[in-house]
């Protein structure tokens, strides 16, 4: 038993925590680099739009909440449209989301300067958002005007990337798969409230409620 333990705490995966009541097992970080998370695109940023050179980002992974960018300089009358999609292929068809609730685009006017949170309501008439995406594509445009984006991210749900649990095999392809998993199970569950949801959307059960939606999923 004890040698055990000792290959074990070699191995780097469990180390028994001291004290007159040792019964707390803490878990060393060899399963941590399984772990999926990461909420700024791999690239695509800084970028300069302008009504012929859209920007594209790119994340390693399916990300799940509401998209931000900074911008820097912002020409006066500037109006950028977001396209969202969770595959290449289908990335900015005819300009649009490869699913959208209400709009086929998530559309801003944004100023120099700005940290633009994209959240489900118009800034004005016909500058609206849906807010919340599931996505691992995104392309920004411009009508008229242009914009300089000098960072990008994703505010996910609270719970994302906060594993209540760990997994750790011998196979490598299983841990993945494993991580993977819980990683899309996290990225499906949203809090009932209606600024993430959709202006107006509640569910009887009051703010404590979490919700399971499905978007997230579609890519696994």
């Amino acid at each position: 038993m004890i040698a055990g333990v000792a290959a074990a705490v070699a191995a780097g995966l469990l180390l028994i925590a001291p004290g007159d009541d040792a019964r707390t097992i803490q878990f060393a970080s060899s399963w941590t680099k399984y772990v999926v998370a990461g909420n700024k695109p791999a690239r695509g940023v800084p970028a300069t739009v302008t009504p012929g050179t859209p920007a594209t980002l790119v994340w390693r992974h399916e990300v799940a909440g509401n998209f931000e960018l900074t911008f820097g300089a912002v020409a006066p009358g500037t109006l950028v449209r977001v396209a969202f999609s969770e595959s290449a292929e289908y990335l900015g068809v005819d300009g649009t989301s490869d699913w959208s609730r209400t709009y086929l685009t998530d559309d801003h006017a944004p100023a120099t300067g700005e940290t633009w949170v994209d959240l489900p309501g118009c800034q004005s008439a016909g500058v609206c958002a849906d807010g919340y995406r599931a996505f691992r594509f995104a392309r920004v445009y411009v009508e008229h005007g242009s914009a300089r984006i000098v960072k990008a991210s994703v505010a996910q749900p609270a719970g994302v990337g906060k594993l209540q649990g760990w997994f750790l095999s011998s196979d490598d392809e299983l841990n993945r798969i494993w991580y993977a998993s819980a990683y899309t199970a996290q990225l499906m569950q949203l809090p009932n409230d209606a600024a993430i949801l959709a202006p107006g959307c509640s569910v009887p059960g009051g703010p404590l409620l979490e919700l399971i939606v499905d978007g997230a999923k579609r890519d696994r």
